[in-house]
C-alpha cells in the first residue's frame, strides 16, 4: 500500500502536465512511501525467507535497507526517475535472490 501511494503520485505528475512538470520531484510523506513500501516489502522476504529456510537473503535484506535508506534521494531527483531506478533495482534484487534460490535447490536436489 506504501509503494502505491508513491506510484499514484508519480502517475498523477506525469499525466497533469498541465500542473505538474516532469522535473518535479516527489516531496514529504508520498517520496518516502515511494522507496519505503519497497523496503519493506523486501525485508518481509527476507524475513520470510529467514523462517522457513533458517537462511537470511543478502540480496533482500540489502535491497530492504538501501530502499528504506533512499527515501531522503527521492525528493532530489525527479519522480518518473525515481520510479525507473526503483523498478529496475527491485527487479534485479529479485532476480539475484531467484537465482541463488534455484541455484542452492538444484544443487540439493543431486546431493539427494
Amino acid at each position: 500500500m506504501l509503494c502505491a501511494l508513491g506510484m499514484k503520485k508519480v502517475l498523477q505528475q506525469v499525466a497533469d502536465t498541465g500542473h505538474y512538470d516532469l522535473a518535479e520531484p516527489l516531496h514529504g510523506a508520498v517520496a518516502w512511501s515511494l522507496t519505503g513500501g519497497v523496503g519493506v516489502y523486501l525485508l518481509g522476504a527476507a524475513a520470510i525467507a529467514l523462517r522457513t529456510s533458517g537462511r537470511l537473503p543478502a540480496a533482500l535484506t540489502a535491497g530492504g535497507v538501501c530502499c528504506l535508506a533512499a527515501g531522503p534521494l527521492v525528493g532530489l531527483v525527479p519522480a518518473l526517475v525515481a520510479l525507473t531506478v526503483l523498478a529496475t533495482a527491485a527487479a534485479v534484487l529479485v532476480g539475484l535472490h531467484s537465482r541463488r534460490v534455484r541455484g542452492r535447490d538444484g544443487a540439493d536436489a543431486s546431493e539427494a
